[in-house]
């Protein structure tokens, strides 16, 4: 760090990490009172090339969003080394939490969709991230995100004019690797990466070697996280697999929409989940209460029986007597009688139910209706004999 920045408005704390291009120091400002956090570029940007940093740092300054570390200010030193001073966030980085296990599912789908929202609110202003990883994000003490070092990698791309590979291989996108243009859906290849990790603990393109890892990323797909992972629900599947698309035209063309598809999983997570298959009722352990209600069912089913056969018992009773009291005779008569109107139930010829013809003129109509013997008078009788 340089001398100017200890002794003058900014006093050094301590050191929080140092890469390959850039060291980041937490400090005070001594003017306002709070603590930030220094970032410092080991390598300057070339001659002439301040104003055009500046310039690309006055933009992200002005970015103001809930899940970005905020930039307060921009200036160089000296020996014309930029550098940054940010919002100081207590608490790990992601890279520092994976290390140790993957992120709970509810919480990996909510960090991620705050994450897809803040880079839908950079892309809106023209800023890209362009090296959205791990140890970018942290994690603060009330269990929220915020993304830092915004447009860092972008910003020593454009003002030094390197096509070199900027960022860390393992979350770079495909287009990043072959040197092709960037946009908004790199941002969301890399974060997809993350959010693969978070998921599962490893990340979607692997390899022992720099060459193996960016062929992996160019040609390879991606196993389903669900494979690494049975307890996440499918729909998580097929959102990652669309964010890891070779072709930025096949992946999700904003931030917005990855955050809404993100946000309604994190909600719904655990009705998409399959249900975990249980044992039928009669394999499953039994319980006091299951052998309660089992005896109580047989007693009912026992109290029903006796009831049915009492009152059978009773109706015999009662009935039994009444039926010896009836005389043999009536007894008879009453089967007599009642086989008696079976059989004089009338019965209608067919001849009775066809219209009957006229009778011819000059003949006489013998009636059909016959007089029994027992009707005919006394006097007819005599008169026939």
């Amino acid at each position: 760090m340089s001398p100017v920045l200890q002794t003058g408005r900014y006093e050094i704390i301590e050191t929080l990490g140092c890469g390959g291009t850039s060291r980041v120091v937490k400090a005070r400002d001594t003017l306002i009172g709070r603590t930030v956090a220094l970032k410092s570029f080991l390598q300057g940007f070339g001659r002439n090339s301040e104003q055009q940093f500046l310039h690309e740092a006055q933009t992200i300054g002005r970015l103001s969003h809930p899940s970005i570390a905020q930039l307060y200010d921009v200036s160089t030193d000296p020996s014309g080394a930029p550098f940054l001073v940010m919002e100081f966030i207590s608490g790990k980085n992601l890279e520092q939490i994976l290390a140790h296990s993957p992120v709970p599912f509810s919480s990996a789908a909510v960090w991620a969709a705050d994450l897809a929202s803040a880079l839908a609110y950079a892309h809106r202003a023209g800023i890209l991230h362009g090296d959205v990883k791990p140890s970018n994000i942290r994690v603060t003490e009330d269990d929220r995100v915020k993304l830092v070092d915004f447009g860092v990698a972008r910003f020593a791309s454009q003002v030094t004019g390197s096509d070199r590979v900027l960022g860390t291989p393992a979350y770079l996108s495909p287009e990043q690797i072959e040197g092709q243009k960037q946009d908004s859906r790199s941002d969301l290849f890399s974060l997809g990466v993350v959010l693969y990790e978070m998921l599962t603990g490893v990340r979607p393109f692997a390899g022992n070697s720099l060459g193996e890892v960016c062929a992996q990323i160019l040609t390879a797909n991606p196993i389903p996280p669900s494979k690494h992972n049975p307890a996440l629900p499918a729909a998580l599947d097929r959102i990652l697999l669309r964010c890891l698309r070779k072709n930025p035209d096949e992946r999700y063309q904003s931030g917005n929409d990855l955050a809404r598809a993100l946000y309604l999983v994190a909600r719904a997570g655990d009705k998409l989940t399959a249900p975990p298959k249980r044992p039928y009722w009669f394999m499953r352990p039994a319980h006091p209460r299951d052998l309660l209600a089992i005896a109580s069912a047989i007693l009912l089913l026992f109290g029903a029986v006796t009831a049915a056969d009492s009152l059978r018992d009773w109706i015999r009773t009662r009935l039994t007597p009444a039926i010896a009291a009836v005389p043999e005779k009536s007894r008879e008569d009453l089967a007599f009688g009642t086989q008696t109107r079976i059989r004089s139930i009338p019965s209608t010829p067919a001849e009775n139910v066809l219209p009957k013809s006229a009778p011819e003129p000059g003949t006489h109509q013998r009636s059909s209706t016959v007089p029994r013997a027992s009707e005919a008078s006394p006097t007819a009788s005599v008169t026939d004999r």
